[in-house]
C-alpha cells in the first residue's frame, strides 16, 4: 500500500508545500494574489517573528533596498549548521507525519476491504443456507409425489387384479358386437352395389329403348324394315320392366344383376342393328334423291343442250351446232401433253448457260410490251401487239437499243410463245384479281395473236388448266403416294417456304385467271382478222358451263367459278342463246345452287356463295344482265 502512494508523488509534494509554507509563514501576513492584494510587496519586512519554534533557526535578509540590513550580510557558519541542522529535523518530523498518514490510510482502507469481504462470505452463506433449505423441501415434495404416485399405481394394481375376469369377458362380448356390424355393413355395401349396377343398367336400357322408340316413331316407312327387331326389343323391355319392380319390392340377388346385365345387353345388339338399318336406308335415300336430282339435271340439260343462237351475227355456222358431247378431259390432256413435250425440248435451252443472255433478252422482249398493254387507245394495243408477233415471225425487234430476234436459236420462237401464254396467264392472277376491268385489253391482243399462232393457243390453254384446273373443269382428287403439298399444288395452290396460302388469296387468284379466261370468249377480233375464226368463242363457254353444273361442288371454289364466268359472259350468252341460255340459269338456280349451298359448311356461307347468290337472285327478279365492265366496243380496232 505504501507503495503504491509513494508511487504518486504525494509524499514529496506534500514535504515541500509545508516547507515553504512554514518558510514564509513568519513573513507574509498580507493577501498577496488575488484583488484583495496590498498595493506594493516590496516593502513588506522580511524579518522572521519569534512565533515558530523554529524561528530561531533561520534569519532572513532584509530586502535589498531596506535600511535595517546592511547590502553584505552573511549568516555564520555556525548559523548555518544550526539552520541545516533544524532543517533536516523538519524534515524528518514531516516524513514521520506523512508515515503515519499512510499507515492510516492503509490500515483504513485493508479495513475496509476486510469489512467487504466479511459481508461477501456473510451473504453467501446465506444464500447458500436459502439453497440448501429450498432443496431440502423440494426433495420432500418430489418424495412425498412418488410416495402418492406409488399408492395409487398399487390401487389401480388391486383394482386390474379384480377385475381382469369381468374385463375380458367385456372385450370379447364388444369383439362381437363389432364383427357382427362388420357383416352388417359389409351386406349393406353389397347390397348397394348390386342396386347401383342395376340402376346403371336401367338407365342405358332406357336410352337404348328410347332410340328404337324414335327410330320408330319418327321414321314410319322404317318400321317395316325392322319390325322382328321391333318386337324382340319391346318383349326384352317388359322383362326388364319387371325385374326393377321385384328389386324394389325385395331384396335383389347377384342373379337378379346378371338378368339385367343379359337383358341390356340384348337391347344394345338390337339398337346396334337398327342404327345399322337405319343408315342403309339414309344412304338409299340419299342416292335416290341424288339420282332423281342428276335425272332432273339432265332432263333440263337436254333442253338447253343444242341451243340455236338467236343472234346470229359473229358466229359461224360451226359455232350454231355444238356437240352433243364434250370430252373436256380428252382436251386437257391434249393440251398438257403437248405443253409437256415443249417444256421437254426447252430443258436444255434453259439449262444452258451460255444462252443466258440470250434468255434475257426474249423476256425483255415479251414482258416489255405485255406489261404495257392497256386500252388507252387502239393504237397503242396495235402497237404491242405488232411488237409481240414480230417476235413471234422470227423477226428482229429492238429491246433498249438492242436487236433481238427469236430466230437467233432454233428453240428461240417456240420459247418465246410458251414464255408469252404463261406471262398472260400470270396476269390473270396478278393484274386481273385486283384490276378486272384490265382482263379485255389483254384478251384482245391475246385472240388476235391466237388467231395467227394457232400453237400459241395450245400452250395458252395448257397453262390455264395448269394455273386453274376448275377451268378443265375438274376437282382433282388426292392420289395414292401423293404429299399434301403436290395435291394442293395441283389444285392451284402456292407455297411460301413450305406455307400454303391462306384460302382468300387463293380465291382471288383463281377468281382473277377465271376472268380473263372467260373474257378471251366474249372478246371481238380485230376487223383486219374478221374472216379468221374465233378460237375460242362463246361456244366455249357453254360447254363450259353444261359441264361444270355437272360437277359435285366444292365449298367457296364452286360458287367463285360459277359467279365470275356468268359476270363476265352473261349478257353475251343471254344476247347469243336468248331463252336457251335462261333455261340453263333456271336449271343453276334451281338445281345446282341448292346443292353449293349443301356442300358449304356453316359459317362459311358469305363472300363467294353470297354474291353468286345475289346474282342469280336479281335475274330471278327480272334484272337485265349488263356487259362486263371495261368490255372493248367491237370497234375498237
Amino acid at each position: 500500500m505504501d507503495e503504491d502512494i509513494d508511487k504518486t508523488g504525494y509524499s514529496k509534494v506534500k514535504t515541500e508545500a509545508l516547507c515553504k509554507a512554514f518558510k514564509y509563514c513568519c513573513t507574509v501576513s498580507e493577501i498577496t494574489i488575488g484583488p484583495e492584494a496590498s498595493e506594493s510587496i516590496t516593502d513588506v519586512e522580511c524579518v522572521m517573528k519569534p512565533t515558530s519554534p523554529y524561528s530561531k533557526a533561520f534569519q532572513l535578509k532584509s530586502c535589498k533596498n531596506s535600511p535595517e540590513f546592511p547590502s553584505d550580510f552573511e549568516l555564520s557558519l555556525n548559523d548555518r549548521l544550526e539552520e541545516r541542522f533544524y532543517a533536516k529535523k523538519l524534515l524528518a518530523e514531516l516524513n514521520n507525519a506523512c508515515n503515519v498518514d499512510g499507515q492510516k490510510m492503509k490500515f483504513n482502507i485493508l479495513k475496509k476491504h476486510e469489512e467487504t469481504l466479511e459481508r461477501a462470505k456473510e451473504d453467501a452463506e446465506h444464500v447458500r443456507a436459502n439453497i440448501e433449505s429450498r432443496t431440502l423441501l423440494r426433495k420432500l415434495e418430489i418424495d412425498e409425489k412418488k410416495s402418492s404416485i406409488q399408492n395409487r399405481l398399487i390401487v389401480r394394481q388391486q383394482q386390474l387384479n379384480s377385475s381382469s375376469l369381468s374385463n375380458n369377458a367385456a372385450k370379447k362380448i364388444q369383439e362381437l358386437k363389432k364383427q357382427e356390424e362388420e357383416q352388417l355393413r359389409e351386406k349393406a355395401l353389397q347390397r348397394k352395389k348390386l342396386y347401383d349396377m342395376v340402376y346403371k343398367n336401367e338407365m342405358e336400357f332406357k336410352n337404348a329403348y328410347s332410340e328404337i322408340v324414335a327410330v320408330i316413331t319418327n321414321f314410319k316407312d322404317f318400321k317395316q324394315r325392322i319390325a322382328s327387331e321391333v318386337e324382340l326389343a319391346s318383349k326384352i323391355n317388359v322383362q326388364f320392366i319387371s325385374l326393377i319392380e321385384r328389386s324394389k319390392n325385395d331384396s335383389i340377388t347377384p342373379a337378379e344383376v346378371e338378368v339385367s346385365s343379359s337383358l341390356l345387353k340384348d337391347i344394345l345388339t338390337i339398337s346396334s342393328k337398327i342404327k345399322q338399318e337405319k343408315e342403309k336406308y339414309d344412304d338409299e335415300l340419299k342416292k335416290k334423291k341424288e339420282k332423281e336430282d342428276e335425272i332432273n339435271l339432265k332432263k333440263n340439260l337436254e333442253h338447253v343442250k343444242s341451243p340455236s343462237p338467236s343472234s346470229p351475227p359473229n358466229i359461224s355456222n360451226d359455232e350454231k351446232s355444238e356437240k352433243s358431247k364434250y370430252d373436256y378431259m380428252e382436251k386437257y390432256h391434249s393440251v398438257t401433253n403437248y405443253l409437256m413435250e415443249i417444256e421437254q425440248k426447252l430443258k436444255p435451252f434453259i439449262t444452258d448457260e451460255t444462252l443466258k443472255k440470250y434468255r434475257s433478252d426474249c423476256q425483255k422482249a415479251i414482258n416489255l410490251p405485255v406489261n404495257a398493254i392497256s386500252p388507252c387507245s387502239a393504237a397503242h394495243l396495235t402497237d404491242k401487239l405488232k411488237k409481240l408477233t414480230t417476235l413471234l415471225n422470227g423477226q428482229h425487234v429492238t429491246v433498249a437499243d438492242k436487236r433481238v430476234s427469236a430466230t437467233s436459236h432454233p428453240l428461240g420462237i417456240i420459247y418465246c410463245k410458251n414464255l408469252l401464254a404463261e406471262k398472260i396467264v400470270k396476269l390473270g392472277e396478278q393484274v386481273v384479281s385486283s384490276k378486272p376491268d384490265a382482263a379485255f385489253a389483254i384478251a384482245a391482243v391475246t385472240v388476235a395473236i391466237w388467231i395467227e399462232f394457232p400453237d400459241f393457243g395450245k400452250l395458252l390453254l395448257a397453262h390455264f388448266y395448269r394455273r386453274c384446273p376448275y377451268l378443265i373443269p375438274v376437282y382433282w382428287k388426292l392420289e395414292e403416294n401423293q404429299t399434301e403439298e403436290e395435291y394442293y399444288k395441283k389444285l392451284g395452290f402456292t407455297y411460301n417456304d413450305g406455307v400454303r396460302e391462306e384460302l382468300n388469296m387463293f380465291l382471288k387468284r383463281q377468281g382473277g385467271i377465271v376472268r380473263l379466261f372467260a373474257s378471251l370468249m366474249i372478246t371481238e377480233k380485230k376487223k383486219s382478222l374478221q374472216s379468221q375464226p374465233h378460237p375460242f368463242n362463246l361456244g366455249e363457254g357453254w360447254k363450259f358451263l353444261v359441264a361444270f353444273v355437272k360437277l359435285e361442288p366444292k365449298p367457296e371454289i364452286s360458287a367463285t367459278i360459277l359467279y365470275d364466268v356468268l359476270d363476265v359472259i352473261g349478257s353475251s350468252m343471254l344476247k347469243l342463246y336468248g331463252i336457251q341460255f335462261n333455261k340453263l340459269l333456271h336449271v343453276i338456280c334451281k338445281f345446282y345452287l341448292p346443292r353449293i349451298i349443301e356442300a358449304t359448311p356453316e359459317g362459311k356461307q358469305g363472300g363467294p356463295l353470297c354474291r353468286l347468290k345475289t346474282f342469280l337472285e336479281s335475274i330471278v327478279k327480272g334484272k337485265v344482265l349488263q356487259p362486263p365492265k371495261g368490255l372493248l366496243p367491237s370497234n375498237f380496232w
